[in-house]
């Protein structure tokens, strides 16, 4: 099956064209993918490889399509020379354990985890888009309003992600999946990428992160917490907006001094409102004092929230109340102030459609006493006077309701009322059941209907095969058999 592997392989750091035998990139010296799976390769027994979408020093992950199903699911598979190392391959497993306990719009979901041939599958959601930093390298820097609407729902996600515990330590660009109608998912959990030849991938057994995104209490080895990923998503959210990261260097270690010493440049140099309230929202995200950050990712979702309220023009946008989403909404059409806009004009010729009407709702005056639901497994008598259902704690008024006898269990005696036959998929007539010897039969009943008339109507009915008279056995034929008169008469 070597054959099916590409000549060459293109290096998704600098799209640079290399051999697949080579294991870094000729031109960045980045690692290069190894082509764990191949296409149309039969993977997890559901699952056909349709292509390779992303690589890194951890493993590989790749589109496939359920064979029967035909859904589309991202597969991320662990690389062979690490499988046999037991801390990585628990953080491998970690990964898929943290996805599972997650359930937020904006963070990519788990659909299963699989080992098969020593070989360790995380089997995702898969987002059919492309990566923010694709985005930004592609289209440049962002709007501040796309920005925000952007950026909101998925500090939300981190506030769902913390509320269970989870810090995710590894907030970046390319962590970010935005899909076609620009909808952004959180990835990447609980995994930190092995460092080959950059300062852009996560260390094993070193500061946990990516320097570039690196909050300054990461850069000085002390714990990450919740704070952490705030200014990991300012920093990110400033490279949408500027095109450019605060802090830059010749190293990994000047990158990282400038987290933790040096305050971040200006975004915009105008006076735009919208643009200078989103700027400050960014700088509070990225103060080196953890305490003066937003202290939940809900803060700073309600931060960009009404930065877009007051000075967006397109819509208005509400948090969900169990923090699980940000919804827009229409903008007001009469309202007043900043937040008001006119309604788009009309076609030239085109009538102005009606308004609208809402019905008049007329208010219950008295609502009766004694309505309520039903104790479970009891039914109420209705009252003749008032005509309603009344709740009683006489049990003499309590009509019982009817009890289902138990299924049998193999090897039992079936009576045939205790068969049910499921609707549309009746026995061949004439069958027996092998293992309680009822068979099933058409039988013709005659009755009168209520004009007299006679009509024959077929059903299906149960037999018991040991009720039915066993049929007399046929008589044989007897052999004649001659005898000597004369040996009867000897006798």
């Amino acid at each position: 099956m070597d054959e099916l592997k590409p000549l060459l392989v293109t290096c998704q750091y600098c799209q640079a064209q290399a051999p697949t035998e080579a294991v870094h990139c000729p031109n960045c010296g980045q690692p290069l993918p190894r082509h764990l799976l191949l296409q149309g390769e039969l993977v997890c027994d559901d699952y056909h490889i349709v292509r390779l979408i992303g690589y890194g020093g951890m493993g590989e992950v790749y589109l496939a399509q359920h064979h029967l199903t035909g859904q589309q699911v991202a597969i991320k598979v662990l690389a062979f020379h690490l499988a046999e190392e037991m801390d990585l391959r628990i953080r491998f497993l970690d990964e898929a354990r943290i996805l599972a306990r997650l359930d937020h719009p904006n963070i990519v979901m788990l659909h299963n985890f699989k080992q098969e041939r020593e070989r360790m599958h995380i089997i995702m959601q898969y987002v059919d888009g492309e990566s923010l930093d694709r985005m930004i390298e592609r289209d440049g820097p962002m709007d501040s309003e796309a920005a925000a609407l952007l950026f909101a729902p998925l500090a939300d996600s981190l506030h769902h992600a913390h509320g269970n515990g989870i810090v995710h330590r590894d907030i970046k660009p390319s962590n970010i999946l935005v899909n076609n109608v620009g909808k952004a998912r959180l990835t990447d959990f609980g995994i930190a990428k092995l460092t080959e030849g950059g300062a852009n991938l996560t260390r094993t057994g070193t500061r946990v992160g990516t320097s570039w995104f690196m909050s300054p209490e990461q850069g000085l080895n002390k714990p990450a917490d919740s704070r952490s990923d705030i200014y990991a998503l300012s920093v990110t959210l400033f490279n949408a907006l500027s095109g450019r990261l605060p802090f830059s260097g010749d190293s990994e270690y000047e990158v990282i001094k400038g987290h933790v010493e040096q305050e971040p440049p200006p975004i915009f140099s105008g006076d735009d409102p919208l643009d200078r309230d989103v700027e400050a929202v960014v700088m509070q995200g990225l103060s080196k004092d953890p305490d003066k950050r937003f202290q939940t990712g809900n803060a700073m979702r309600d931060a960009l929230l009404s930065v877009l309220t007051t000075h967006g023009q397109a819509v208005d946008l509400r948090a969900t109340a169990n923090g699980t989403g940000v919804v827009a909404l229409p903008r007001r059409l009469n309202g007043s102030g900043s937040g008001a806009v006119a309604p788009p004009p009309l076609p030239s010729g085109a009538k102005p459609a009606p308004p609208t009407t809402v019905d008049s709702v007329e208010e219950l005056s008295e609502i009766p006493v004694g309505l309520s639901t039903p104790p479970l497994g009891s039914v109420s008598r209705v009252d003749a006077d008032a005509g309603v259902p009344r709740l009683t704690r006489d049990k003499s008024d309590l009509l019982p309701m009817p009890t289902q006898p138990p299924l049998s269990r193999s090897g039992d005696v079936v009576e045939p009322g205790r068969l049910q036959t499921p609707s549309g998929r009746p026995p061949a007539p004439g069958m027996s059941n092998a293992v309680t010897g009822v068979m099933l039969r058409e039988e013709a009943e005659e009755a009168e209907d209520s004009s007299g008339a006679r009509r024959v109507t077929q059903k299906m009915v149960l037999k018991n095969p040991a009720d039915e008279p066993s049929p007399s056995p046929e008589p044989s034929e007897k052999t004649s058999v001659e005898t000597d008169p004369d040996s009867e008469e000897s006798g």
